[in-house]
């Protein structure tokens, strides 16, 4: 990888789009703290406990490392889990694991975002 590009994206880049890893955060936290309200086992309550720190991260130090594995460990831990234990994916299952993805992607950092915030002039194509 060009050491220009991952300086790029280890850089910090504040701005309205880090606010959408809040819901997240939120999201996430609430589902553990009713988790344990309902007396369910930390093992169960792993994937929310597992993805919080990321999500927090992001919303005080944004950087699209860290956004790909937001984006990552959510399909991973909600998705693919599910699926590989035999999960059965209903509606609510589908809007869980993939349709929470979509304001991700949406609003996730472009490499013009980050040069903007190196001073760089974003390249034309």
């Amino acid at each position: 990888m060009n050491p220009q590009r991952l300086r790029l994206a280890l850089r910090i880049h504040h701005g309205p789009k880090r606010w959408i890893y809040l819901p997240y955060a939120l999201l996430l936290a609430g589902a553990f703290l009713f988790g344990l309200g309902s007396e369910a086992y930390i093992s169960q309550l792993w994937t929310y406990l597992a993805l919080l720190p990321v999500f927090l991260i992001q919303l005080v130090w944004p950087t699209f490392v860290g956004w790909r594995v937001a984006f990552g460990g959510w399909f991973a831990l909600f998705f693919v889990y599910d699926v590989c234990t035999g999960v059965p994916l209903g509606a609510l299952g589908f809007l869980w694991a993939i349709g929470l993805l979509v304001p991700l992607y949406i609003f996730r950092p472009r490499e013009s975002d980050l040069r903007r915030v190196d001073g760089e002039a974003p390249a034309r194509q």
